[in-house]
């Protein structure tokens, strides 16, 4: 059983945070996101904003209070629970919020003020504009830049939540100037896509329901020839019986097994039209989504990185990265994840495989790449 919940938007009011009497410090944000649609009616593009009660205990709850203000775009990993609770009349109320086990502080520095801002859309951070060179070759040395956000996580034990791990503070003079360069870098990057990370896990699972409908079973062909091989056996054996009553019996045998036999091979035949249908709906879907993304890539100016490597998963991996000190630039946290044997290798004829694949189902163009699930972080 699964129950995670993964969040990127705007705070609406300042946190509510407050000190249990054990000494426990909990805190409650309103974090609003926003979907935007196109109707078809009237083919506008209208928005769709969502408001989520979040609730941080302990360390979490510690920056929140020093950092966490209204307008504060903030990446939240948590769990849905429903608390039941007793109003002023006696009478039984339930309400559901999140219990946030992981957050990031995107859009700006710890040791800087937040500014308000109206929790709708997601604004990306005023950058100076520099000039970088994508690699052609497997070894990423570019620089980076934006703001480093904060992560900070803690194991959870329930619904009052020990956490025992304190909040990591990023210091500016902890780091050399690479160093945070890359960090700007990184988060630049991450503000930009995290909003649309709906939009890779879709493409994923499209990908991964074509690779399902293509692999389908041959078994009902294989057990209708088989039975249609015994029944016209028992129809032989009707033929050549000598008493009636064996004719009478082989007959029936042999009915009910072409009947069986045929109704699997024509199982098996629908089967795999529905299977090709739906695997034609799902590249036309891909294809959309593909063009989305592409969009969503050229609209990020000067990425260091080359599309496969922007899905916000692998982004958040390589902040991560960086900010632990593993590593100083994006291309070290890049070769850090794939300096298991043969990844590079492994990406590079997928990459080249699934163009292929593609080129012709859409018009020349390749569909779009992703790397995340050959680096484990699906």
């Amino acid at each position: 059983m699964i129950n995670k919940v993964i969040l990127v938007g705007n705070v609406g009011v300042d946190p509510e945070v407050r000190a249990l009497e054990s000494g426990a410090k909990v805190a409650r944000i309103r974090l609003a996101t926003t979907e935007r649609y196109t109707d078809r009616q009237t083919n506008e593009t209208k928005e769709l904003t969502e408001w989520h009660t979040v609730t941080l205990w302990r360390g979490l709850a510690d920056v929140v209070d020093k950092y966490v203000h209204k307008g504060s775009q903030l990446y939240i990993e948590g769990s849905l629970r429903t608390r039941e609770w007793t109003d002023k009349d006696n009478q039984k109320r339930y309400s559901t919020e999140i219990v946030a086990t992981e957050m990031k502080l995107l859009g700006r520095r710890m040791d800087a003020p937040a500014q308000p801002s109206a929790p709708q859309g997601y604004a990306q951070p005023q950058q100076p504009q520099q000039s970088y060179q994508q690699p052609s070759q497997p070894v990423y040395q570019q620089p980076g830049y934006a703001q480093a956000p904060v992560t900070v996580s803690g194991p959870m034990t329930g619904y009052g939540y020990a956490m025992s791990q304190q909040p990591v503070q990023y210091r500016t003079a902890d780091y050399g100037a690479e160093r945070e360069k890359n960090l700007n870098e990184c988060a630049r990057m991450i503000n930009h896509f995290s909003p649309k990370v709906d939009l890779y896990q879709d493409y994923e699972k499209c990908k991964t329901d074509i690779v399902r409908y293509s692999r389908s079973s041959v078994a009902p062909l294989v057990w209708g020839i088989i039975i249609c091989v015994i029944g016209l056996g028992l129809v032989f054996s009707a033929i050549t019986a000598n008493y009636k009553d064996n004719i009478i019996g082989y007959s029936i045998a042999a009915g009910i097994a072409l009947l069986i036999g045929v109704g699997l091979i024509l199982l098996f035949a629908l089967k795999k039209r529905y299977n090709k249908k739906k695997i034609e709906e799902l590249y036309t879907q891909l294809g959309e989504l593909s063009n989305q993304l592409n969009l969503l890539y050229n609209g990020f100016s000067n990425c260091i990185l080359p599309p496969e490597f922007t899905d916000p998963r692998i982004l958040f991996k390589l902040q991560s990265l960086i900010i632990s000190g593993r590593c100083v630039t994006i291309g070290n946290a890049i070769n850090a994840l794939l300096s298991v044997r043969n990844t590079y290798m492994r990406i590079n004829q997928a990459k080249a495989q699934f163009q292929q694949d593609t080129v012709a189902r859409f018009n020349g163009t390749p569909a779009f790449f992703n790397a995340v699930r050959y680096l484990d972080l699906r």
